[in-house]
């Protein structure tokens, strides 16, 4: 049996696989005593979109609740205290509005694995968006048993990318030249979050791309590619990469 019931906001419902006792519609008390299950947030402006998928999940009986929710902001709100294993993410299909919606949500609910529902960004876009902390992506109007693989998929730690995301990825790794990143000699000069903006500039990875995988801000991430320079006595990105390699391989002294 799936009982609907409706907050007071007439924007955040939930649909629970058998009886549900509660005084009000409140996430976080909805979550105490349920059975197992993934629990799942659906996040849509459209009404429509929201119900058939709430009720498509809910009627696999694979997922033990589902709450959605109308905004990125009330589905913050709900995260909260819902805790969900998944959500499921609609939002503009601009890289600055998908990083902000899923920093907003992990803010909430950091182990939620959230899926982005769009049509998948295969290339560098799309492992943007994977870096900012997504699972992958569900494009609209996926079939229903479809919808339900995948999110059962991704609750269980699997991402939810195509075959041909993964194969685009897999020659992007073959492409690029072997490099000895994560290795550092015992003592250095550089300090551990340096070898880390090292790391990952050795890697090709963006300014932007490094602040957010840190979690700091590209000004912090300038000052640090500031400091390797002058530590490693460069003054270019290429130079400072080819003397850290160096370094990783040169023996340790006392």
């Amino acid at each position: 049996m799936v009982t609907y019931l409706a907050r007071e906001d007439e924007n955040v419902w939930l649909l629970s696989a058998g009886n549900v006792a509660l005084s009000s519609l409140n996430p976080s008390k909805a979550v105490e005593g349920r059975s197992a299950g993934p629990r799942v947030l659906l996040v849509s402006r459209n009404l429509r979109t929201r119900e058939v998928a709430a009720r498509t999940l809910q009627e696999s009986g694979r997922f033990s609740m589902t709450v959605t929710a109308a905004s990125i902001d009330e589905a913050a709100r709900v995260a909260a205290g819902f805790l969900p294993h998944v959500v499921l993410l609609e939002v503009p299909a601009d890289a600055p509005a998908i990083r902000a919606a899923l920093r907003a949500v992990l803010e909430s609910a950091p182990s939620a694995k959230i899926v982005i529902w769009a049509p998948e960004q295969v290339g560098e876009r799309g492992l943007d968006v994977l870096r900012a902390g997504a699972a992958g992506f569900v494009a609209p109007g996926l079939d229903r048993n479809a919808l339900v693989r995948t999110l059962s998929g991704v609750a269980a730690g699997e991402p939810a990318v195509s075959r041909r995301f993964g194969t685009w990825l897999i020659a992007r790794i073959r492409a690029k030249p072997e490099r000895r990143t994560g290795m550092r000699p015992v003592k250095s000069a550089l300090t551990t979050r340096e070898w880390e903006v090292l790391d990952l500039i050795s890697a090709g990875v963006s300014k932007a791309a490094i602040a957010r995988d840190l979690r700091v801000t590209v000004g912090t991430v300038s000052s640090h590619l500031r400091s390797l320079s002058r530590k490693l006595s460069t003054s270019r990105r290429e130079r400072s990469v080819a003397r850290g390699s160096a370094r990783r391989r040169a023996p340790a002294t006392d």
